[in-house]
């Protein structure tokens, strides 16, 4: 198994997995008029849609260099 440290996740609430969000979307999301259920890849649970699915949010680094972070420079105004 490799860590999930800054890719997009999600939280499966009947089983309590995170799986990654590519992961969801190619495998567990049926494809458009299949009529497949969503069933959980680890557990077998069956999920009833996108409200038994949590995107999770990525915490930050503390380093600038992740995701692009730019700065610019304020100046206040002069009153």
């Amino acid at each position: 198994h490799k860590p999930i440290i800054n890719q997009r996740a999600v939280l499966l609430k009947p089983s309590g997995e995170v799986v990654l969000k590519a992961v969801y979307r190619d495998v567990i999301m049926p494809k458009a008029g299949s009529g497949a259920p969503m069933v959980c890849p680890l557990s077998g649970k069956r999920l009833r849609g996108d409200k038994d699915v949590i995107e999770l949010v990525a915490g930050g680094t503390s380093f600038a260099a992740h995701n692009n972070v730019e700065t610019s420079a304020y100046r206040a105004p002069l009153a």
